[in-house]
């Protein structure tokens, strides 16, 4: 019989080991371990509250929204804790407005935003927090290049 057993060793460690019951003439089973997660941090839920959706009212001159992010530094917290939130309820006010998130380690955190005619304007995000984004977010969408 094979069963999985969970064993804790300490605050930061957590193994999987594999008893396999019962060995040759009775002797005890063998313990052998299968995988082992190190713990660096804890992980906190997140509590932002999502955007209204006449934050986006003039997301439909926009022909394509480009996140640009680190997954792991601060400097581009604001910009995961922003599509975290709000990405449902900006997709919902413009389906067919593209939505590119780009991520990548050591990135600097950036928003472009393509208009017609292919005319692009950029906007840095490095170390807002989420209504900053949302701010830089609606100032892009409303200064439409004519």
């Amino acid at each position: 019989m094979v069963q999985d057993v969970f064993v804790i060793s300490s605050s930061y460690e957590r193994a999987v080991e594999r008893r396999i019951e019962g060995g040759r003439r009775g002797a005890p089973g063998r313990i052998r371990l299968i995988h082992v997660a190190r713990r660096t941090e804890r992980r906190r839920p997140l509590t932002i509250a999502p955007m209204s959706k006449a934050a986006f009212t003039g997301l439909k001159a926009v022909q394509e929204l480009r996140f640009h992010l680190c997954q792991t530094s601060k400097g581009s917290e604001g910009v995961r804790n922003f599509l975290m939130s709000s990405y449902k309820t900006l997709k919902a006010a413009s389906p067919s407005t593209p939505v590119l998130i780009r991520e990548s380690s050591g990135a600097e955190g950036k928003l472009y935003a393509r208009y017609d005619m292919g005319v692009e304007k950029c906007v840095k995000l490095e170390g807002l927090d989420a209504k900053g984004v949302e701010k830089c977010l609606q100032d892009l969408v409303s200064s439409v290049p004519k």
